[in-house]
């Protein structure tokens, strides 16, 4: 099972926080891995592609033993085609 809330707050000038929560659970071995993803966004243009830029740590609250990461970085682009 894989399960993936987020809550995200945008400003009227494009930028934004957020974060939100990667679980997965695997029943059969009894274990769970949860990464917790807090960000920061911005919207601008390149030329004229409207774009969001999205960066933030990963950060392993949960993993089976022997499989926990420290930290990590998430960054994402996102091409933005407003109407």
């Amino acid at each position: 099972m894989f399960v993936q809330p987020f809550v995200n707050y945008n400003w009227k000038s494009g930028a934004g926080i957020g974060g939100n929560l990667e679980w997965t659970q695997n029943w059969k071995a009894s274990t769970a891995t949860v990464w917790l993803n807090p960000t920061i966004s911005a919207v601008t243009s390149l030329g004229k592609q409207k774009t969001q830029f999205v960066v933030g740590p990963r950060l392993n609250l949960a993993s089976p033993d022997g499989g926990k990461a420290d930290w990590g970085w998430r960054a994402v682009v996102i091409f933005l085609f407003p109407k």
